[in-house]
């Protein structure tokens, strides 16, 4: 029976490490969310931008060769923005509760539709456009805007650090949407690597955060024990095993299947949220979570029905 399951498993590898990677996410956004308690998210992000420096190893160098100038920008815009959206994602995580922000960076995949038809020309659908407005109504439900809410729905400063935290948390979404649109155009060319990516994100990073951290920063005496360096790995560790497990995902599963079982990394985080943290749930946010994902899920669902449709016909030719 063991042995059966096991073999099961093996055939579907794809689903396994998908379902590992959205739990890897969720915990390293509860790590990401308390190490911001403790250091600056500046240097959370330093220390994150310096746990891709094995990159160097993994790239073919070979195909580097022909890149043009073009290329070459696009490789840094897709670095840049992509740092941009760690930095606020920190951000976000350090001002408002774990699941709200991770439901609302899942906003992503309703601006990359967005992005895609003022710089791809592609078309925009009815049901493009409805999943839009159920996302805007999601991102209400969890920032709370005082100016809809009421200062009374919740305490002033809670409502500040919500509010402030939710635009983070959009922005890092529009920049992890950008950097998916450059990707694409990599794909287009041909000459997208990811440990490219990778790299040039850890160089932005350093580059960046280091001169930030050497201008303002606290001595590193001022570390109080060695647990918070053991959190600090563990948030660099979850972030770079989320990203190896969705890469290996893609090789057996497509995107769209992978996309929907990245969704559970909101539920899971909300559960992280109340098990490791003194924030409550809100029924509110709770309903602007499934609004949000209302999108990602069903992309991902059309996705997958689109690819087996596709096998379908070759087989039949």
């Amino acid at each position: 029976m063991p042995w059966s399951i096991i073999e099961q498993l093996k055939d579907h590898i794809g689903i396994v490490f998908s379902f590992i990677s959205a739990l890897l996410w969720a915990f390293n956004g509860l790590a990401s969310s308390m190490a911001t308690k403790t250091y600056s998210t500046t240097f959370v992000a330093f220390v994150c931008s310096l746990s891709y420096i094995f990159a160097p190893f993994l790239i073919r160098w070979e195909n580097t060769e022909h890149y043009n100038s073009v290329d070459t920008v696009i490789v840094i815009l897709v670095g840049t923005f992509d740092i941009c959206s760690v930095y606020l994602s920190l951000l976000a995580l350090s001002l408002a509760p774990l699941g709200n922000t991770i439901a609302i960076i899942f906003s992503k995949a309703i601006l990359c539709v967005l992005l895609s038809t003022i710089f791809l020309n592609e078309d925009l659908f009815i049901i493009d456009i409805l999943l839009i407005l159920a996302n805007i109504g999601g991102l209400f439900f969890i920032a709370k805007p005082p100016f809809i809410f009421g200062h009374d729905a919740v305490d002033d400063d809670e409502s500040d650090h919500n509010l402030i935290g939710a635009v983070a948390a959009l922005g890092a979404a529009i920049s992890a949407s950008f950097t998916f649109i450059l990707v694409r155009k990599l794909v287009e060319r041909d000459t997208y690597d990811p440990y490219v990516i990778l790299l040039l994100k850890s160089i932005v990073g350093f580059g960046v955060f280091g001169l930030e951290l050497s201008i303002n920063s606290t001595p590193f005496m001022n570390i109080p024990s060695g647990y918070d360096w053991l959190q600090l790995v563990f948030v660099c560790t979850t972030g770079v095993g989320a990203c190896a497990t969705a890469y290996l995902a893609l090789q057996t599963e497509g995107a769209g299947t992978v996309a929907v079982i990245s969704t559970l990394q909101v539920g899971i985080s909300y559960v992280l949220q109340v098990a490791f943290t003194d924030e409550t749930v809100s029924l509110l946010s709770i309903l602007g979570a499934v609004l949000i994902l209302f999108a990602p899920f069903w992309y991902g669902i059309r996705g997958t029905l689109r690819k087996d449709s596709n096998e379908s016909l070759l087989n039949s030719d």
